[in-house]
């Protein structure tokens, strides 16, 4: 919100609801996004346990050869 409604000094009603309008139009767009930005992740969740892992684990393994 701005901290001066600047269309105000018109004193026009019809642009006064335009205003109000938008800026719940505004809200609306930024929910919308942020629900299609939470979907794509869910999705790309969801699509990566399609793909193989690979993991790698420390080990240590010791051998002693008997003498010849």
């Amino acid at each position: 919100m701005l901290p001066w409604q600047w269309w105000e000094i018109y004193n026009d009603p019809e642009l006064n609801a335009l205003e109000e309008k938008l800026n719940i139009d505004n809200q609306n767009i930024k929910q919308f996004f942020e629900n299609f930005m939470e979907a794509r992740t869910l999705i790309a969740q969801a699509r990566s346990q399609l793909y193989p892992t690979f993991g790698t684990a420390p080990a240590y393994n010791r051998s002693v050869l008997p003498p010849i």
